[in-house]
């Protein structure tokens, strides 16, 4: 531990001593009835959320503050932005650039692949470096995130009746 976390660890002891503390879990019924071109957005965040506490936990779980800003007259644009800016960074944190979880969140639809494995580098490098010690490595897949059906593909068939 060093200097800075010693003091925040304090800080963290005197506001606990102080205050009272309540917790605020994800609410996606505060999206309810938003949907960006035809994307529920209320599915969107339950069951990315719900995929993240089987994966991590529960205390990592993506906020409805992300989405409140968008409205059911919104471009996808504004979506895609969501995700460009915040979703996909957040989740890259969490996961350490573990992308195969990263799609597991985004439901690993083969049709809609928000982040595409790139190839291995193989032509780089001489003998010397064998292809097994080669990171994977992914980008995101920009054209996809302004179709609409890629992001209802992340709950697809979990509300197939609503």
């Amino acid at each position: 531990m060093n200097t800075a976390d010693r003091s925040i660890a304090l800080m963290d002891t005197a506001l606990r001593r102080r205050f009272q503390f309540i917790e605020m879990s994800p609410d996606p019924l505060t999206l309810r009835g938003i949907s960006v071109k035809g994307v529920n957005l209320e599915h969107l965040l339950d069951i990315m959320n719900r995929r993240i506490a089987a994966l991590y936990d529960r205390d990592h779980m993506i906020g409805h503050a992300y989405f409140t800003s968008l409205s059911s007259d919104d471009d996808i644009s504004a979506l895609e932005q969501v995700f460009l800016k915040s979703i996909i960074p957040l989740l890259q944190e969490y996961f350490f650039d573990d992308f195969g979880k990263i799609n597991a969140i985004f439901g690993n639809d083969k049709n809609y692949p928000i982040l595409i494995h790139d190839e291995p580098a193989f032509g780089l490098f001489d003998s010397s470096v064998e292809p097994r010690d080669l990171e994977t490595s992914y980008r995101i897949n920009h054209d996809i995130l302004t179709q609409p059906d890629t992001y209802k593909t992340i709950y697809g068939n979990q509300y197939a009746k609503t």
